[in-house]
């Protein structure tokens, strides 16, 4: 098709002019500028020199369990809440396989595991000298000696505080082993973002409430670490 109008002759010197002023293509492809190629280089190892530079600004830096800020790995008190800040979870798991395989905790945490595991051994000495039952399985009358959650016991007789020591027993060996490795990991994370006194007030209203609702609504004997964990869990989520 020729040009052979005013009309196509514009549009033939438009053409050629946005053809002439095009610019070189990113990182040397299709360019005919020489040293393109070595500018295109130049931009990649830039951008890749930024990223690590980012990468290592990030792994220097964490957030105040208490007032969310951003502060260094090497700070022991926030600079914007003057509160004492300890070693993170990473730092005290240790670089080990089995420690990276086995959560870490605080002092609640390990409070909480500490009353779980005695009162399980204990109960299961109990009722082994009962016979019902033994070190994988704890038999029902034991339990409610100790404190299970049991409606006609909390409503009738007034043993409210069954909704809370009914948290620290467990009905067999795998029920105990469960729970105290998602304590372990729900548990410590929850202590080190909201503090020992709010993770441990969370913990216990949750226990007390999961128990009371499960007395309510289901009318049977109820053990267990789940109401106070899915209470962190809950707490963990609304963050």
């Amino acid at each position: 098709m020729t040009a052979d109008g005013p009309h196509d002759r514009f549009l033939t010197v438009a053409a050629q002019k946005h053809a002439a002023q095009k610019r070189p293509l990113p990182y040397g492809r299709g360019s005919e500028t020489p040293g393109s190629e070595t500018r295109g280089s130049e931009t990649i190892l830039g951008a890749r020199d930024r990223v690590v530079t980012l990468k290592s600004e990030m792994e220097t830096r964490r957030m105040c369990p208490h007032c969310r800020a951003f502060i260094t790995i090497k700070d022991k008190i926030c600079p914007y809440c003057d509160t004492k800040v300890g070693p993170r979870a990473m730092d005290r798991m240790g670089a080990g396989l089995v420690a990276g395989l086995i959560p870490s905790a605080q002092f609640a945490t390990i409070l909480i595991l500490t009353l779980n595991v005695g009162l399980y051994l204990v109960t299961a000495l109990a009722s082994m000298r009962t016979g019902a039952g033994g070190l994988m399985g704890v038999d029902g009358h034991t339990l409610l000696k100790f404190g299970a959650s049991f409606p006609p016991y909390i409503f009738s007789a007034g043993q409210w505080w069954r909704l809370l020591t009914a948290g620290f027993l467990h009905g067999g060996l795998m029920h105990i082993l469960f729970n105290s490795w998602a304590l372990m990991d729900v548990g410590s994370h929850a202590e080190q973002i909201y503090g020992t006194p709010r993770m441990s007030s969370i913990y216990l209203l949750s226990t007390m409430g999961g128990f009371g609702a499960s007395a309510i609504f289901t009318g049977s004997l109820s053990v267990g670490a789940s109401a106070g964990l899915f209470g962190l869990i809950g707490a963990m989520i609304a963050l």
